[in-house]
C-alpha cells in the first residue's frame, strides 16, 4: 500500500521545522500477479493497480 507523506506533530513539536514524516491517508494499493498466459509480455508478472483508496 502506498501513503502520502504528512508531517508528525510529535516531532515536529521537539524540532524547529518539519523534519520527520509519517504515513498518512493511502493513495493506492500495488500487487504482483503471477500468471504466465495472461502476463506473457512482461515474463507472465501483471502489476495491477487500485488508485483511491478508502
Amino acid at each position: 500500500m502506498a501513503y502520502v507523506y504528512k508531517s508528525s506533530p510529535e516531532n515536529d513539536a521537539v524540532f524547529p521545522a518539519p523534519q520527520s514524516f509519517v504515513a498518512g491517508d493511502p493513495t493506492n494499493v500495488q500487487i504482483s500477479i503471477k500468471d504466465s498466459k495472461k502476463y506473457a509480455d512482461s515474463g507472465g508478472w501483471g502489476w495491477p493497480v487500485r488508485e483511491r483508496c478508502r
